[in-house]
């Protein structure tokens, strides 16, 4: 895939009518997309990926490893949060409950 120079080529945008030029300013879903989002999804997808915790620590440039640790808690926070609204749910339908086991498969 790479050109005669080696190097990947470039993707460039379509211009035409069907097909609108994409504006970072005016997109509210590239929007929210800043540097820190960035950052903090690579440093929750290397805890996912059972990254050594001193190697996402070093990424990070963190100086205190419960910084590193508090990424790992929000993470399963956030898990066990949903498999809550999940269990929730499944009551109010009327239908049997699953473990918390079953609704994360």
């Amino acid at each position: 895939m790479t050109d005669q120079t080696g190097r990947w080529p470039r993707l460039r945008p379509v211009h035409d009518d069907q097909w609108p030029r994409h504006s970072f300013r005016t997109c509210k879903a590239c929007r929210d997309v800043t540097p820190h989002v960035l950052r903090a999804s690579r440093i929750t997808h290397m805890l996912d990926d059972a990254v050594p915790l001193a190697e996402v620590q070093a990424f990070a440039d963190h100086d205190n490893p419960a910084t590193t640790v508090g990424y790992w808690t929000r993470r399963n926070t956030a898990v066990r949060n949903a498999e809550l609204v999940d269990a929730g749910a499944t009551i109010f339908a009327g239908r049997p409950r699953p473990s918390l086991t079953e609704a994360t498969r």
